[in-house]
């Protein structure tokens, strides 16, 4: 024991000895770090992963597909049917509704209708990141104002296909969204096309699945009509389902007291309408997009980002990527930043990478990647992409209401490079797609549990690459621990600087930091923050007058301004822990003993709230380190800057460093960037309105990027230009 005990103190002791190196080489290791992480973000591309089909049971594409050439061409006279009817009909709902029945009852399976309305879009605390107002709920805000604009809710027509060899535990869903007002030819194929492949479905021995096929009325959004009949089908016993609700709701319906017209084609719904089948297991949503002359190739566009940043189950994707690629010849291909395309230093860098990749495989053979400088453009552009409609947090489609059940689903927008008028030129196209969703929905039906064997959080570079959190996690460690080291390094060098103040109290100058120091500095952090949270509130008061949208952007920013002003100036009288704190306010100079301890603990709030954001939604956390960790890092007084730089020999390359970091920091400030987007966003007026109806996008979805602004970013400005500006 004693001879060990030299050894297992040293060992105790490399750790210490490890984080004081660290620390005394903060800013060395730092500048690593940040060259690193940023270094890691644009090798993602290259570093992708193919995907493959991790679940075994799956088996894509290897059974016999049997939609045929005539169900194309019975779908396209059954689109030519329904357009023939909604043409010499004076009520289309009560129309489509009677033609859609009589198909339901021709194959033989349960059917219903659901009706619903849309969820009320008005700012409330109650409602952030949480469900919709109930039908009771919207009924009671919106009858009012609503009652002439919308004369009847929209309807949502649902069949059910018995699985011959399930029990009716579990089920798919296959979406099919419709707007009668506005049936395009699209709209219309992919009715008929679902009809038909929910016929073929009637047929198949092999299901083991019940089939759901939701017709979603999209006069208010197809997520909304999606989201309505899951909620209903998974809260049965909520408050908007009970059967006294629903009773009193129908006959209201029925006598025409809540809408209008409404007893025109509601006679006869009861309580008994709603059927259901088992557990959801996947979801397909299906749509042709509108005639689009640039599109010059048959293709699919796949969806999947849902709310905050939610992926489904890569395999889910990886089903269709395979059966679309390999087995039916479909260009499938992913949203992308388009614009980022012509950047002039995108494409260096491609070349760069390109050159990258031959030398690291003739280092290492295990190392290298072939990667032409076009394909890492394009593989960046969608990158960019799948990062920012994660981040944004706001569903990319109607597949977004199941991912807030947890359940997996994708939308797969079709688009036509031919007149889908032409029924004989839409022919292949229809047949591709029908096989495609026969063997997505083939496959799904092989699974004996959830979606679980492949990964949830990872980025799409294509349809076929991936970026899992295993590999984009490293740049995002990189950069946020530089945040509590460079905290940990002003705290060590005010400690040294203690120490030969003690030394030397009588030939060196430098303000003592103290725990009064200390204390102001939590409390001014801490105002600076629930100031942030009050002003995060602001738009719920502004949204209760009937004022425009650029008048309330104009008053949010006095409200905030003025709060700041009006809390700094109760702060100096509330809590005056020293003498200089009184004169905070009338010099509007805080002393260097105070620059330290504001910009340590704002080093380790951001830290501490990055890491949390996370965990929420790791785009919006990969955004808010781009924006705060060199705004953090490089803010420090102006004038110790200015002072040197003005000394004679003092514009040192340390001082012009300095220098440039302040404007960094100045630029990316939240009151500065924010203007510079309002200027560059056109004219003012149109700019404002595009902020405040953004705004409002991202509460009623409940987007974290909400919070990262007001709870990260903004405090984060604000200190940052306090620490620049105020301090010397």
């Amino acid at each position: 024991m004693e001879q060990q005990q030299p050894s297992s103190y040293a060992q105790g002791r490399l750790f210490p000895r490890l984080a004081s190196l660290l620390v005394i080489h903060a800013h060395a290791v730092s500048i690593a770090c940040c060259v690193a992480g940023l270094v890691g973000l644009l090798l993602l591309p290259p570093l992708a992963k193919t995907t493959h089909v991790s679940e075994n049971a799956l088996l894509p594409g290897s059974a016999k597909v049997t939609f045929s050439e005539a169900d194309a061409l019975n779908a396209s006279a059954i689109a030519n049917e329904l357009q023939s009817i909604l043409k010499d009909s004076t009520n289309r709902y009560m129309a489509f509704r009677s033609w859609l029945f009589h198909y339901f009852d021709l194959f033989g399976v349960d059917y219903y209708y659901q009706v619903f309305w849309p969820p009320d879009r008005s700012f409330s605390p109650l409602r952030f990141m949480s469900s919709s107002y109930g039908v009771e709920g919207w009924l009671a805000h919106n009858k009012s104002k609503y009652s002439q604009d919308l004369p009847h809710p929209g309807v949502n027509l649902v069949g059910i296909v018995r699985a011959p060899r399930g029990d009716g535990n579990e089920a798919i869903v296959l979406v099919t969204p419709f707007d009668l007002e506005k049936l395009a030819n699209g709209d219309a194929l992919t009715l008929g096309l679902s009809l038909v492949i929910l016929e073929l479905f009637t047929k198949a021995h092999w299901l083991a699945k019940d089939i759901i096929w939701l017709a979603a009325d999209s006069q208010y959004g197809a997520y909304t009509a999606v989201d309505a009949w899951l909620k209903e089908y998974h809260q049965l016993a909520s408050e908007c389902a009970t059967l006294q609700y629903r009773t009193s709701l129908i006959s209201n319906l029925k006598s025409g007291n809540v809408f209008e017209g409404s007893s025109e084609w509601l006679d006869d719904v009861t309580i008994e309408d709603f059927k259901r089948a088992g557990a959801i297991s996947a979801g397909f949503i299906v749509m042709f997009s509108r005639e689009d002359d640039s599109v010059a190739f048959d293709s699919i566009q796949l969806k999947a980002e849902g709310s905050n940043g939610q992926m489904p189950n890569l395999d889910l994707i990886n089903v269709v990527t395979t059966l679309a690629t390999y087995r039916q010849g479909l260009l499938l291909n992913l949203d992308s930043f388009k614009g980022i395309k012509s950047w002039p230093g995108l494409n260096t860098i491609g070349d760069i990478v390109k050159h990258l990749g031959k030398f690291a495989g003739y280092v290492y053979p295990d190392w290298g990647f072939a990667l032409s400088a076009s394909e890492y453009v394009q593989g960046a552009a969608t990158l960019l992409s799948s990062i920012w409609n994660q981040a944004l947090g706001v569903p990319t489609g109607p597949h977004g209401a199941f991912r807030d059940y947890q359940l997996d689903a994708v939308t797969l927008e079709i688009f036509s490079g031919v007149n889908l008028k032409n029924t004989l030129s839409s022919h292949d196209l229809l047949k591709n797609t029908g096989r495609l969703l026969e063997g997505a929905i083939r496959s799904v039906n092989n699974l004996l549990e959830k979606f679980h064997h492949s990964v949830f959080l990872y980025f799409l570079v294509s349809p076929t690459k991936f970026v899992p959190i295993s590999i984009y996690g490293i740049p995002f460690a990189l950069l946020i621990i530089t945040l509590p080291l460079q905290a940990s390094a002003l705290c060590s060098r005010v400690s040294s600087q203690d120490k030969s103040v003690a030394d030397k109290e009588s030939t060196t100058k430098i303000n003592k930091v103290g725990p009064a120091n200390w204390i102001r500095g939590v409390q001014i952090v801490t105002l600076v923050e629930l100031w942030s949270i009050v002003t995060s509130l602001m738009p719920i008061p502004l949204s209760l007058f009937t004022l425009s949208s650029e008048t309330k952007i104009i008053l949010w920013t006095m409200l905030a301004c003025a709060t700041l002003c009006a809390a700094l100036y109760a702060f100096s009288i509330l809590f005056p822990l020293s003498n200089q704190l009184g004169s905070l306010l009338q010099s509007a100079i805080l002393l260097d003993s105070d620059f330290v301890p504001i910009k340590a603990l704002t080093l380790g709030f951001a830290a501490i709230f990055l890491g949390v954001m996370s965990a929420v939604n790791f785009a919006v956390a990969l955004l808010g380190v781009l924006l705060v960790i060199p705004m953090c890092l490089c803010a420090q007084p102006i004038s110790q800057v200015r002072k040197s730089i003005l000394t004679p020999g003092g514009r040192s390359l340390t001082s012009l460093l300095s220098m440039a970091g302040i404007i960094l920091t100045i630029f990316l400030s939240a009151p500065i960037l924010l203007l510079s987007g309002i200027v560059v966003g056109g004219p003012l007026r149109t700019s404002l309105l595009q902020l405040w109806n953004w705004t409002e996008s991202l509460w009623f979805w409940g987007s974290s990027l909400y919070l990262l602004g007001f709870l990260v970013y903004l405090p984060c400005s604000v200190l940052c230009l306090f620490v620049v500006f105020w301090c010397r």
